[in-house]
């Protein structure tokens, strides 16, 4: 995979693969060489939002955290790819006031979102009109 992500480095699919195997062989250390140099290069959401994944299934909490802030800032709340990563990764964690925040801000861009509504309900939340946050760095 190292060498067909090489060849193609824009090919997500390659990367992917790449990411997967250095984890596979426990080689952390290349790993995040290998997403920091995607980030310098291209520093899309997508690419924080690959290192917070990664860093995640390592247990790196903290590294996870800044990496989905950070593919949040980027994104300025345009799309709700980086509040769902952010949504997910404080479910995984157990921090239920940042979860709702952000599925809140998921609501920005669905009021009717049904997979948000369930979970805030199961959260004690009664989501409505006035429940919905504009996501943070939306101008």
């Amino acid at each position: 995979m190292i060498l067909a992500y090489n060849l193609d480095p824009a090919n997500a699919d390659y990367f992917d693969g790449m990411a997967d195997a250095y984890v596979a062989a426990g080689n952390e250390e290349e790993l995040f060489a290998a997403l920091e140099h995607r980030i310098r290069d291209r520093g899309g959401v997508e690419d924080y939002i690959a290192m917070g994944r990664y860093a995640q299934k390592l247990g790196h909490a903290d590294e996870a955290e800044r990496a989905f802030l950070s593919a949040a800032e980027v994104d300025g709340g345009q799309t709700p790819e980086p509040q769902q990563a952010l949504a997910a990764f404080y479910r995984s964690i157990g921090d239920k006031p940042a979860e709702i925040n952000r599925l809140r801000m998921l609501l920005w861009f669905d009021a009717h979102d049904a997979a948000v509504t369930s979970r805030l309900r199961e959260l004690g939340q009664i989501p409505g009109p006035s429940f919905v946050l504009e996501p943070v760095g939306r101008e």
